[in-house]
């Protein structure tokens, strides 16, 4: 059993590329390396599990003898030394003794799609093209081999095992015990390439992480955070804040997505009776005394704009309008979305 990894659109350094192909290591504890091309954010990996050849000639990823293809292999080619005699014939030379080069061998002379016709076994590979920057992802026809994958736009990761694509951020694991779903898409991208980060549970954690950072500039006196305290008849809000000389604070978040318009950003994107409630708690929270604010995070890269989506939700619009005359406060904040994580941005709408 081996591990393979890989990734296409990704700036990875070489630490960061073993650091990921790592995860696999229980698959293949003999070697590991990944193969990387900086210039075309290209990464090739894999962990071996040393069986037929135990040489490093056998290493993996494995680069042809013309330089131009680059494999990673995980599996078993039952008939890997009757091709392996077809391909000599032909005139190829063979390094070492394993499946893998007979595997990279047949996939130089007869083609890609040949060569699979030909394999018996039970396998997974991909093979990176670099003069054509193009790659195959395969496995043998029954599964028996894992191969995951994952494309945003023009990014690709896959590998083995889920674990290391949970490495890129626009996949995650779930955070919620009742989620019907161990994993969880948080990215997708607009035809514009743009992204929208589509996982609601990190509005809140994008703001939790600014008001321990202190990155609010209306919230930096506080210096206790309660997440999800309870209010009026036993129902939560999303944080708490404390601080000696301050007024307790309460806060909801709400992750607007939506955009009907070019540039404007929108919520509710749909009918909230609980979004309703949570801007009556804070109004009612404001007249006993406490400071209220309701927090709209934008969770797109591509508006500058918000308003409140009155065609969709006219009742969350008037509980809204009493809620803003009641003194809660209204801030309407921006997320810095990118490949590489989510964060709260500097600017402000």
């Amino acid at each position: 059993m081996c591990g393979i990894f890989g990734s296409i659109g990704s700036d990875l350094s070489y630490e960061k590329a073993m650091k990921i192909c790592n995860i696999l290591k229980h698959r293949g504890p003999d070697d590991g390396d990944v193969w990387l091309d900086k210039k075309n954010k290209v990464c090739i990996g894999q962990r071996r599990l040393s069986i037929i050849d135990l040489s490093k000639r056998a290493g993996q990823p494995m680069k042809s003898k013309c330089g131009n293809f680059i494999l990673t292999y995980n599996g078993e080619i039952y008939n890997y030394l009757l091709l392996r005699k077809k391909l000599q014939k032909s005139g190829y030379i063979f390094k070492s003794d394993s499946d893998t080069e007979v595997l990279l061998a047949g996939c130089l002379i007869w083609g890609v799609e040949n060569t699979l016709k030909k394999l018996e076994g039970m396998f997974t590979f991909a093979l990176y093209n670099i003069k054509e920057k193009s790659l195959w992802l395969a496995r043998d026809p029954m599964g028996i081999k894992p191969l995951y994958y994952s494309i945003l736009g023009n990014k690709i990761v896959f590998a083995s095992e889920l674990s290391p694509l949970l490495s890129f951020n626009w996949v995650s694991k779930s955070i919620n015990k009742n989620s019907k779903y161990k994993f969880i898409w948080r990215l997708v991208e607009t035809n514009t390439g743009k992204l929208i980060c589509i996982d609601t549970q990190m509005a809140n954690k994008v703001i939790y992480e600014s008001l321990l950072k202190k990155k609010i500039t209306e919230l930096k006196k506080y210096d206790e955070i309660i997440p999800e305290p309870k209010v009026i008849d036993g129902s939560r809000l999303d944080f708490l804040l404390k601080s000696k000389g301050e007024k307790s604070c309460y806060i909801e978040v709400k992750s607007s997505t939506l955009s009907r318009i070019p540039n404007i950003s929108e919520f509710p994107d749909s009918v909230t009776s609980r979004g309703s409630k949570h801007l009556s708690l804070l109004a009612n929270l404001k007249n006993d005394g406490f400071r209220a604010i309701q927090i709209y995070l934008i969770q797109r890269n591509d508006t500058n704009c918000f308003k409140i989506a009155k065609d969709i939700d006219h009742q969350y619009f008037k509980t809204f309008q009493i809620a803003k005359k009641s003194g809660v406060e209204i801030l309407i904040l921006q997320s810095l979305i990118s490949y590489d994580g989510i964060e709260l941005s500097k600017k402000r709408l």
